[in-house]
């Protein structure tokens, strides 16, 4: 093993002649002239690399390099592969990279049999024949995978999992896909929301990286969506929308962040429909991840952010979404949680209870407190309320009843039940869900009684989201 502390050292290495090891190596490179360079001087001195010689000689015939084939990794990342630097620090790759250039090394193959094959660089290293079979990380070379995106990946905390599956970046389809009216598709409310959950965003601008793992879908028409985005004009001024500007990275869709009074919302809009991220993790760093309708730790707060952001959409979720939208019958996504998550999807890793989002239908089921505790109490009527509207859409007053007999008294949402209870006159046993003003204004001060409780709720869903992705997870399933 010979050290050199530079590439120069080296360089002067080989041009003496003496060494009967190096001259007993052929080594295939391209070459520019360099005139008037002091090299020493061009390098940087901290840079050091080792130089091994692992067999007794190597002999590469020369060939034509233009019938070579494009290689699965783009120049950049099989010259980090070769060297070894692809868990390096950024500053020392540009480095790396930099001085590959300078000298024009370039990277090769060396092929035994048809399909082995080793990358290799013939001015740092030398390779023995390789055997007829021999182990193989597919983790770390993704199937499909771009350049920009395997960077982003590979050195972050959650890299074992994330490499192991396969990414591509929207295409024209993909976008039409996503704009498809719905009046015409009912089922492309899930078949779209299918295929972007387990989709991961990559900031270009800053080299952050995120994991959708739950959204929720909203359309845009009044008599498609009840919960559509507000386009009424206030004042002679428009709402903010939105709808992806005419210069967006994808036809008709892009990331966006918005603010409100609850906090910092994540958004995907197409022409169609806003998709809200519920559910998230950073992939470029090792950060909690966010759960619930606030996204914090990826803001696109301006347009430069939101341009420069792609979007890879993972493969398996594009395979389920095909599937669901060649079913015109298709009105959920699972069989499980029918009721209470009728517009929301999961990632497949993160489709029970344990790792989605808590919300006003599902609190009753955290398990952090006795049965009548009041933010159970308050879910529960929730709960009432979703599987009332599947059946016959009126509410039973007997049912009401019973939930607040269980509430404690002095409680906000004590007094909430009773004014329920109040709007059944002696003799009616059952009112109307919908169209019921009076009925939903006691609802939503009920929701917004339980917005701590879900906040507490959902940070240990947080923890259950984290594991399922640690390196130790990975390794033990």
């Amino acid at each position: 093993m010979t050290k050199h502390d530079s590439t120069g050292g080296f360089q002067k290495h080989v041009h003496n002649g003496t060494c009967p090891v190096l001259n007993s190596i052929s080594f295939y490179l391209t070459v520019k002239e360099l005139q008037d360079v002091d090299v020493e001087k061009e390098l940087d001195k901290d840079f050091q690399f080792e130089v091994a010689i692992s067999i007794k000689q190597q002999t590469l015939q020369d060939f034509n390099w233009s019938a070579i084939t494009k290689s699965k990794r783009e120049y950049d990342h099989a010259v980090l592969h070769v060297c070894q630097a692809t868990k390096r620090r950024m500053e020392e790759q540009i480095r790396l990279l930099t001085i590959m250039d300078y000298y024009s090394l370039q990277p090769i193959a060396m092929i035994h049999g048809e399909t082995d094959k080793e990358d290799n660089e013939s001015k740092l290293e030398v390779l023995a024949t390789p055997p007829r079979k021999r182990s193989r990380d597919d983790s770390q070379v993704p199937t499909i995978m771009e350049a920009t995106l395997y960077s982003a990946l590979i050195s972050g905390p959650f890299n074992k999992r994330l490499l192991s599956q396969s990414y591509q970046e929207i295409k024209e389809e993909m976008a039409g896909f996503l704009n498809e009216d719905w009046s015409l598709c009912p089922q492309m409310r899930y078949a779209c929301s299918r295929l972007l959950v387990g989709s991961i965003l990559l900031d270009t601008t800053s080299g952050r990286a995120l994991l959708v793992n739950c959204v929720e879908i909203y359309g845009r028409r009044r008599t498609l969506d009840s919960h559509r985005e507000n386009s009424k004009v206030k004042m002679g001024m428009p709402s903010t929308s939105l709808l992806p500007p005419s210069n967006s990275r994808y036809p008709a869709v892009w990331p966006v962040s918005i603010r409100d009074t609850d906090g910092n919302k994540l958004i995907i809009g197409t022409k169609t429909f806003d998709v809200l991220v519920t559910s998230s993790l950073r992939l470029d760093c090792s950060m909690d991840p966010e759960i619930g309708p606030n996204t914090s730790n990826f803001n696109l707060d301006t347009e430069a952010k939101s341009l420069g952001t792609k979007i890879y959409i993972k493969k398996t979720a594009w395979i389920a979404a095909k599937s669901s939208a060649d079913q015109p019958v298709t009105n959920r996504l699972t069989r499980h949680d029918v009721f209470f998550f009728p517009i929301a999807a999961s990632n497949e890793e993160t489709d029970d209870l344990m790792t989605k989002p808590y919300t006003i239908f599902t609190l009753a089921d955290f398990d952090n407190s006795h049965e009548d505790a009041l933010y159970r109490i308050a879910s529960q009527l929730f709960q009432l309320i979703a599987t009332s509207i599947f059946n016959d859409r009126r509410l039973a007053k007997d049912s009401v009843l019973d939930l607040f007999a269980r509430a404690k008294q002095g409680t906000d949402i004590h007094r909430h039940l009773e004014s329920i209870v109040t709007l059944f006159d002696n003799e009616v046993r059952e009112i109307d869900i919908i169209g019921n003003n009076a009925l939903n204004n006691d609802l939503q001060l009920i929701a917004s009684a339980l917005s701590t409780p879900i906040r507490r709720a959902n940070e240990s869903v947080a923890m259950s989201v984290k594991a399922i992705f640690s390196p130790l997870t990975y390794m033990l399933f």
